[in-house]
């Protein structure tokens, strides 16, 4: 297991099913029929006939990106009609507008995006890649210019990218050889900023900003790191999500209006040993909203709204043997693809008005 593996507790590579009132795409119709929300996924697909390729999907339909041999894509930004896909192509890094490849590599040994955000001209994205050394090293690119997050020999991996005005947000976590624990970090233009103090194992998964405010979810053990505590961090103060009975993450975040929505997944026991399955879900205001039923593991990624309406992504093992990229719409499960001969990862989504 790598140290990404150790610290990262994100949506995972393979998702059990979780199923709930389960029915096909609503294809961003509404029900009186008239077409109101386009639904946006990023991901992976591979058959039998090509090899592993990034890919999305604009309600249920799949269109596949190419560049290179191997790809995969891992997060998405729309900007007016244009729809960017961030994520890997070959081991470098490299995100596709309009299904057009452009290739960020900057010499890693294998490197990939884990982020992307768009602000007028600009497209940001963010990453880590392992240098010569094999160390990994964090970054963000900016219309072709990197900014290295790493600081001497400390490990440092990234999960998203905000940016409000000239201001550019990174969060992660840094890891230092020979110590225990991680420490979640907040990147303002390249500066870190500490979220925890490295007396206890922390990541920082998702940030949102909502005016002058600054939202981070994410994830730190208790005393003991036995046991993990899901939160987010409102302008550097943390605010607790579950008590730390459990195996508990944040995973991402939201803010509209007063309301504060954070994905995440609670599990009981230990963090090295689990009594129960995982259930996924997501807070609003500190309440959480039981997604999946509680029978079988179900890891959920970020959320998105649209109008009264609350998606999340998931994705499932269907009968036969393959993922299936699935999402909640207000608590119901929706298949958003299944195809017999094919492996298909969903790995976010976003919503927009038609």
């Amino acid at each position: 297991m790598n140290i990404r593996s150790l610290f990262l507790l994100i949506v995972p590579a393979a998702l059990m099913g979780c199923s709930k009132n389960s029915h096909k795409p609503s294809s961003g119709h509404d029900s009186s029929g008239v077409n109101q929300t386009n639904i946006y996924f990023s991901g992976t697909y591979t058959d039998d006939s090509i090899l592993q390729r990034a890919c999305y999907w604009k309600n249920d339909s799949l269109t596949i990106l190419y560049g290179g041999s191997v790809s995969e894509g891992n997060a998405i930004a729309l900007s007016g009609t244009d729809l960017y896909v961030a994520g890997q192509v070959d081991a470098q890094p490299a995100y596709w507008k309009d299904g057009n490849m452009v290739s960020i590599a900057h010499g890693f040994t294998t490197a990939s995006a884990s982020g992307i955000c768009v602000s007028g001209s600009n497209v940001y994205v963010t990453g880590e890649g392992d240098d010569s050394t094999g160390n990994p090293v964090a970054w963000y690119w900016v219309n072709g210019q990197f900014t290295f997050l790493s600081v001497d020999t400390t490990w440092t991996f990234t999960n998203g990218i905000a940016v409000s005005g000239s201001d550019v947000y990174v969060v992660g976590f840094s890891f230092t050889p020979g110590k225990t624990n991680a420490v979640a970090k907040c990147w303002v233009n390249g500066v870190a900023t500490n979220l925890t103090d490295g007396t206890r194992n922390a990541n920082a998964n998702s940030i949102f900003i909502a005016g002058t405010d600054v939202y981070i979810a994410g994830t730190e053990t208790d005393a003991t790191n036995t046991h993990r505590i899901a939160k987010f961090w409102k302008n550097g103060t943390p605010i607790i999500l579950s008590d730390s009975s459990g195996a508990d993450a944040a995973l991402s975040i939201l803010v509209s209006g007063s309301d504060v929505y954070v994905t995440g997944e609670m599990q009981p026991g230990t963090v090295s040993n689990p009594t129960g399955t995982v259930i996924g879900g997501y807070w609003k205001n500190g309440t959480f909203v039981q997604l999946s039923n509680g029978t079988i593991n179900c890891y959920v990624g970020n959320l998105a709204l649209s109008g009264q309406d609350v998606y999340v992504s998931y994705y499932s093992y269907s009968n036969h043997g393959f993922p299936v990229p699935t999402y909640f719409k207000d608590g119901l499960s929706v298949q958003l693809y299944e195809d017999p001969t094919a492996d298909a990862m969903a790995s976010a989504v976003l919503v927009a008005p038609q």
